[in-house]
């Protein structure tokens, strides 16, 4: 990395520099190391900002990676900052899978809290604007609302629920998310 870093440097590809700090940063965050990751995203905006049209289309997708390091490591007030900065760039572009994700995010985080009334309101209002072209987020969307269902004991919603994500899961053999419902519909 420090190579590729010194090469694109010398030779002025900030763009290729700038995805090779988002991916960089990627890796970190998979990793756990939010601080790392943290700096390389700051260090890809930065770059991002200075390369005008053609960074404005990375913007999105940097301040939602910043939010989600923020979260990570538990600055939901960062976190929640960053998100609503993605979700305008997002909104600008009619971006609107990355919209359907940065406001489950922002749901999540409300439902972390303990604000399960708030993320439910949140929730529900993305599966009521229709979700039928993006069945993945439809699927996570309605696993979050069964999440909040159980933690409100609305055992019968959150089954009921929980039931229809297994089946998508299923047919996208998520074997990981399809545990993961299995497990809230043994609660």
């Amino acid at each position: 990395v420090g190579q590729a870093r010194s090469i694109f440097h010398k030779h002025g590809e900030q763009e290729k520099l700038m995805r090779l700090e988002i991916n960089t940063a990627y890796i970190h965050s998979l990793l756990g190391d939010q601080h790392q990751a943290f700096q390389l995203y700051h260090s890809a905006l930065v770059i991002a900002e200075t390369l005008g049209l053609a960074g404005e289309q990375y913007l999105g997708m940097l301040y939602m990676s910043i939010g989600y390091v923020h979260e990570a490591l538990g600055d939901f007030p960062q976190a929640l900052f960053h998100y609503e900065k993605a979700r305008s760039q997002y909104l600008a572009r009619n971006e609107t899978r990355h919209i359907i994700n940065i406001e489950r995010n922002i749901a999540c985080i409300s439902q972390t809290q303990g604000h399960y009334l708030s993320a439910l309101s949140r929730l529900n209002a993305i599966v009521e604007r229709g979700l039928e072209q993006f069945p993945r987020e439809d699927a996570t969307i309605r696993h979050s609302l069964a999440e909040c269902y159980l933690s409100l004991n609305r055992y019968d919603e959150a089954r009921d629920l929980a039931l229809q994500v297994l089946e998508g899961y299923r047919k996208f053999n998520d074997s990981y998310r399809s545990a993961r419902v299995l497990l809230h519909l043994a609660t």
